[in-house]
C-alpha cells in the first residue's frame, strides 16, 4: 500500500502536465509601418523647417530659463503662431471652460 502511494505521488505530477508538442504557436505578427520622417527626408527645406520647429519647441519648454534674448524669440514665436492661426482662421486656446 505504501508503494502504491508513493508510486501514485510520483506519477501525478507527470500524469497532470499537459501535452507537450513540437511544434510551436506562430508568433504574434505586428505589420510595422514606417511614416516619413522629416529629420530624414531628402530635401532640404523640409529637414530645415524641422530643425526650426524644434527650436520653437525647446524655446517654449525652457522659457524661463532663458535669457532676454531667448525671451524676444519666444515672443516672437508666438506672434508668428497667432499669425499663422490668424490666417487659418482658427483661435488661440486660452485654458478656461465657458
Amino acid at each position: 500500500m505504501y508503494a502504491t502511494l508513493q508510486l501514485i505521488l510520483f506519477l501525478t505530477p507527470i500524469l497532470a502536465a499537459p501535452q507537450l508538442s513540437n511544434r510551436q504557436p506562430d508568433p504574434i505578427r505586428v505589420p510595422l509601418v514606417q511614416h516619413d520622417r522629416r529629420q530624414d527626408h531628402p530635401d532640404l527645406e523640409v529637414r530645415q523647417e524641422w530643425l526650426k520647429s524644434m527650436g520653437r519647441g525647446m524655446r517654449r519648454k525652457y522659457a524661463r530659463h532663458l535669457g532676454e534674448e531667448g525671451q524676444a524669440l519666444v515672443k516672437r514665436d508666438e506672434e508668428e503662431r497667432d499669425k499663422d492661426m490668424r490666417r487659418r482662421g482658427m483661435k488661440r486656446s486660452t485654458g478656461e471652460v465657458s
